[in-house]
């Protein structure tokens, strides 16, 4: 179910498609993407194709906006290479 946490999570899409909700909106990642949420965001996935594969991180730490932005995490989604899992 939906749900606001209190840490960052990096989501990295490989394959298919799935939605993010943001700020009462819908949006799309598919394929090799990346999309993050914030402190306090609402948490609210869902697949949008048969079949979506994708990789988490989760920082739990008060600093963690501050390292993402540091690290060019700037836009939602944005396009990315393989995933280094």
């Amino acid at each position: 179910p939906p749900m606001q946490k209190w840490f960052s999570e990096v989501f990295w899409s490989e394959e298919g498609s799935g939605e993010f909700l943001l700020e009462k909106q819908w949006v799309q990642v598919r394929d090799s993407a990346v999309f993050y949420l914030l402190p306090g965001e609402i948490h609210h996935i869902r697949p949008v194709s048969r079949k979506w594969k994708y990789q988490w991180l989760t920082l739990d730490h008060k600093q963690s906006p501050l390292w993402l932005e540091a690290m060019g995490f700037t836009k939602r989604p944005f396009p990315a290479n393989s995933c280094p899992t």
